[in-house]
């Protein structure tokens, strides 16, 4: 549309004026259907260069609903669920910026809840993730400050810093070891600007062994369980053939 047109003419003389790459939350389309997706844009010179990602883990019933269980009535029983498509996975975005090129993982909302999609981009060379989210349909409840956590433990696995800009908040600068180094608050109108370092290649577990971590505890608390009740049961035969020893 032209308001559209105009819209991308005035974004693309911000990042040209200030000579900075810019991320911003967007939408995409191409014959598949559409995508809640990330924009880069570059400034080279003159020119802009662009790259897109689109979100590899739609909201499950709210974003998508599954193309086998998709129908008219069970759109009509959730009539606010989306027709987003899910994109190909993990990627890496390249940006030259006055310290040097960075490569970049771009992470939209519900991503962030997926190790081994963080753990992907950081076996690719990321350096950096960057998420956007909305978290403005959980005012009121604890959901902001978890996703803040969740987003955290991603860092923690690939010990890559990470930038969160979340429109509604919580957004925040968070470092290779998962420590949140600056935040707003939620539905607070806010500006950070904090220095990020980027990350050298580092092989974690998680890098190197993908989602391990809850399998294995997965396991262990089922062993751990089966024992338990193992010795139980034990300790109570071991009892009753003791009584029936004194008797």
């Amino acid at each position: 549309s032209p308001e559209g047109a105009d819209l991308d003419d005035r974004i693309r003389r911000f990042v040209s004026r200030r000579a900075t790459p810019l991320v911003f939350g967007t939408y995409d389309t191409d014959p598949s259907g559409d995508y809640n997706a990330a924009a880069l844009l570059v400034p080279r010179g003159a020119a802009i260069e662009h790259a897109r990602y689109h979100k590899a883990h739609p909201f499950p019933f709210s974003e998508w609903i599954p193309d086998a269980i998709d129908s008219p009535a069970l759109r009509e029983w959730l009539p606010w669920a989306g027709r987003w498509r899910p994109g190909p996975g993990a990627t890496i975005w390249h940006a030259r910026t006055r310290a040097g090129d960075l490569r970049l993982a771009p992470l939209i909302c519900y991503d962030a809840a997926f190790t081994a999609h963080t753990a992907e981009a950081a076996r690719r060379g990321a350096q950096l993730l960057v998420s956007l989210s909305n978290d403005s349909w959980f005012s009121g409840t604890p959901a902001p400050e978890l996703h803040l956590i969740v987003s955290a433990f991603r860092s923690i696995e690939t010990r890559l810093p990470q930038i969160r800009a979340a429109n509604s908040g919580v957004s925040a600068v968070i470092d290779a070891a998962g420590e949140i180094r600056a935040r707003t608050q939620f539905g607070t109108r806010a500006v950070l600007a904090e220095r990020v370092s980027p990350s050298l290649a580092s092989a974690t577990l998680v890098t190197r062994w993908g989602d391990w971590l809850g399998p294995v505890a997965l396991v262990a608390a089922i062993a751990l369980i089966a024992a338990v009740r193992w010795y139980a049961r034990t300790t109570s035969s071991l009892e009753v053939a003791e009584g029936a020893l004194m008797e």
